[in-house]
């Protein structure tokens, strides 16, 4: 009998821990600009082109404190090559990046993200946790590791899609290294590119001595009730 109680208090404690520890997130889609295209619909390759001086960004904002595992894209590409990711904290909903080429630390966390011959989905991983308030994510290529891509005759980019998810607007980076003599600047573009950040809400979780005291205190309660049920 003192067994069977035993048994049963040790798979209650298990329970309850595992509980508290899996209670730290909701793992899933945390921002999409636009929606991946349904059976029959036939993407605008006329969308965002990007690659070493034009580096195209989004605007997100979090409510809460999220740790982000992924972010990407929609992309289409003539090949494939790697393209770089990036995370660049805002002021605020109006706020650019500090830099035209993302050199300033204001650019939290960057990841390769390799572009099929074939238009999709493409993620690259990224661990970085961030609070409440308005991010960018950003991609380009001739940087952070990535291949290199001429804006003259190199194709790659991100296609309008139908549903867009977003009241703002993507936008342009445009380098010092503009190849029509234009200034750098950042561009407000009408399209409707779908960009991904994929992450956790984080929850606060007790270290692991509270969580210890936690167990040792239901355990003993849980005890108690038995023998005196006895």
């Amino acid at each position: 009998m003192k067994i069977n109680i035993i048994r049963r208090l040790i798979a209650q404690i298990v329970f309850l821990g595992y509980l508290l520890l899996s209670a730290s997130a909701n793992a899933g889609l945390i921002f999409e600009s636009a929606e991946y295209p349904q059976s029959g619909q036939t993407p605008n390759l006329g969308g965002l082109g990007l690659d070493d001086t034009y580096f195209v960004m989004h605007r997100f904002y979090l409510d809460s404190t999220y740790s982000l595992e992924s972010i990407g894209g929609y992309f289409w590409a003539d090949r494939g090559r790697n393209i770089f990711g990036a995370v660049v904290q805002l002021s605020n909903e109006d706020d650019f990046p500090n830099s035209y080429d993302l050199t300033t630390s204001d650019v939290l966390g960057t990841t390769l993200i390799s572009i099929g011959s074939h238009d999709g989905d493409y993620l690259g991983s990224i661990s970085l946790m961030l609070d409440t308030g308005w991010y960018a994510v950003a991609f380009g290529t001739g940087a952070f590791g990535a291949d290199s891509a001429n804006p003259v005759g190199d194709g790659i980019g991100m296609p309008d899609l139908e549903v867009d998810l977003s009241n703002d607007l993507p936008i342009t980076s445009v380098s010092k290294n503009d190849p029509w003599g234009g200034v750098p600047r950042f561009v407000y573009q009408s399209s409707t590119t779908r960009f991904i950040v994929n992450g956790n809400q984080s929850v606060e979780v007790p270290e692991p001595k509270t969580l210890y005291i936690i167990f040792i205190g239901i355990a003993l309660i849980s005890l108690s009730r038995k023998r005196s049920s006895l």
